[in-house]
């Protein structure tokens, strides 16, 4: 696996790197000048820095959050204060300083299997989410709600939105079909 970044004006690659330990690369997430990988199969979690052209990587956890093979790390996001958070398929997740790699605390035990996970600054919420469950927890990592009898199929992410980010939204489906959330025939 390699990690790419590219130019925001053009879309053009601006250089890449790989071999850091970022192998069958799973997650990502971003804090001041690092970027963060994690890979399902040995759970290591790299630190990029992407600061400097090319950018360079330093690998600080190493077969982080899980103590079984079962289930590996899957996902990761970034807390309230800006530490990362790293969340395992199913188990308990834990928190690093994302500027030393230094643990800091367990937060969140997960029951469920685990594909993504958001935190929301809007809500001050952490969203886990598995293959038909939606796990909420606040900000000290409590559960405040478990979502699993909604029928849900295959969930893979979510995106929480304020209300007034969706007012004057305008909504594109490419594969010809119509999206009619609220049944209004629009």
């Amino acid at each position: 696996s390699a990690l790419y970044r590219f130019s925001g004006e053009d879309a053009q690659i601006v250089d890449s790197k790989s071999s850091c330990n970022a192998s069958n690369v799973i997650g990502l997430a971003h804090a001041g000048s690092y970027a963060f990988t994690v890979g399902i199969f040995s759970a290591n979690v790299s630190r990029f820095d992407i600061s400097s052209t090319p950018f360079s990587c330093s690998s600080f956890i190493s077969t982080a959050v899980t103590s079984t093979t079962r289930y590996q790390t899957q996902t990761m996001t970034i807390t309230a204060d800006g530490n990362l958070l790293v969340i395992p398929q199913k188990g308990t997740s834990k928190v690093y300083d994302s500027s030393t790699g230094e643990f800091i605390e367990d937060l969140l035990v997960s029951s469920e299997l685990v594909n993504k996970a958001v935190y929301s600054s809007i809500d001050e919420r952490y969203y886990l989410v598995g293959a038909n469950t939606i796990q909420i927890y606040n900000s000290d990592g409590d559960k405040v709600k478990d979502i699993t009898n909604e029928n849900f199929t295959n969930l893979n992410g979510i995106v929480v939105y304020e209300d007034s980010q969706v007012e004057d939204a305008v909504i594109t489906n490419t594969s010809g079909g119509l999206l009619d959330i609220d049944g209004s025939g629009s």
